[in-house]
């Protein structure tokens, strides 16, 4: 599946088992402000459980799509950030032992775009 553009839901299959894994991206509201958070979300027995989560940064989400970035057969997860003027942040996860980990992170500006 292509990235979504300011889309805080977008779907695409991590765990090659053939079936999408759904990121969804929120604010998380608490007495310091907001947190912007994506989860992770795979569909089990009909119902849609929290495999993981990470933390996001800036003002909101630019970007959220799934390739297989480092072609090893397996699709990451890419999102892209909005800093404001100091342009985006691109943040690359793997899925290991279901858990979402950091494989690489860079600024960008304009929009971003992996095809």
């Amino acid at each position: 599946m292509k990235g979504q553009e300011d889309n805080a839901l977008s779907f695409g299959d991590m765990d090659g088992d053939g079936i999408d894994e759904a990121v969804v991206v929120y604010e998380y509201s608490n007495n310091k402000g907001y947190t912007i958070k994506a989860m992770l979300l795979r569909q089990e027995n009909e119902a849609w459980q929290k495999i993981s989560e990470v933390e996001g940064f800036g003002y909101g989400l630019d970007y959220a799509g799934f390739f297989d970035v480092d072609e090893d057969g397996h699709k990451e997860l890419a999102l892209g950030w909005s800093l404001g003027e100091a342009g985006n942040g691109l943040d690359i996860y793997t899925l290991s032992e279901d858990k979402l980990k950091l494989l690489s992170k860079k600024a960008y500006q304009g929009k971003f775009d992996l095809r």
